[in-house]
């Protein structure tokens, strides 16, 4: 009677699990749709954004562009859409210019939006950390460079404001 309750148990337990784990399952492929959808719709309204701001349809936005367009409301409710201010479209456009051709491409638009929207990640912060240490060794070469050329300056240049300040504000952040 003990064996065949335990037996019983076992059986309802296993089902029981069996059930959750299929229900996750279930779950996770809803979740992994819906943020498909999501990713899909945002897309679509960035698409739509840059049609609609691309007024001579030469495929580009210009600055000119962005500039008439800023004064228009519907262009301005766009930009809320996305996540950005009216009042930020020139750094937007500055950030977004990757080749700095003074246009922004459908692609370098898409791009943009995508890495801009929302708060910065953690990659992010790192990257730019990456940046900076990759600057500093590049101030470090060029001052030994140009002091190669001009030994009384050798001094001066290591102990420039800024390079001592990026070095402190570098090794803060990595703490």
């Amino acid at each position: 009677v003990i064996f065949t309750i335990l037996a019983l148990m076992n059986v309802f337990t296993g089902v029981f699990v069996d059930k959750a784990v299929q229900n996750s399952k279930k779950q996770r492929k809803s979740q992994i749709e819906e943020a498909i959808d999501k990713k899909r719709t945002i897309l679509d309204q960035i698409v739509e954004f840059f049609v609609a701001t691309d007024v001579n349809g030469d495929g580009t936005i210009s600055a000119e562009e962005i500039h008439t367009l800023l004064h228009d409301p519907v262009m301005s409710a766009y930009f809320d859409m996305i996540g950005f201010r009216p009042g930020d479209a020139k750094l937007v456009a500055e950030l977004l210019d990757h080749d700095n051709s003074g246009d922004i491409s459908l692609h370098e638009f898409i791009n943009g939006c995508e890495r801009l929207r929302g708060d910065a990640k953690g990659i992010d912060i790192h990257l730019l950390l990456m940046e900076c240490y990759q600057i500093n060794d590049k101030l470090d070469r060029l001052q030994d460079s140009s002091s190669a050329f001009n030994p009384q300056a050798r001094g001066r240049h290591r102990a420039s404001y800024f390079a001592n300040r990026m070095k402190k504000t570098l090794s803060n952040l990595s703490k």
